[in-house]
């Protein structure tokens, strides 16, 4: 099953996308209130394997 995820710039750990500001696990990938469009190209679909964050990957299993 594919996932939207968001890889972090700081860490390099790939993160599940809960809504338009958090992920799953409650890390805020995005600060800001508006979305533009190079926004949405930073969140990809990825297989639950490619998930290197653990309490995302808990969450969703």
């Amino acid at each position: 099953m594919f996932y939207p995820t968001v890889l972090t710039e700081k860490t390099s750990i790939r993160h599940v996308v809960k809504d338009s500001q958090h992920c799953v696990c409650g890390t805020t990938y995005k600060h800001y209130a508006t979305f533009d469009k190079r926004d949405f190209k930073r969140i990809q679909f990825r297989q639950r394997t490619e998930i290197t964050c653990p309490s995302c990957k808990s969450i969703i299993e």
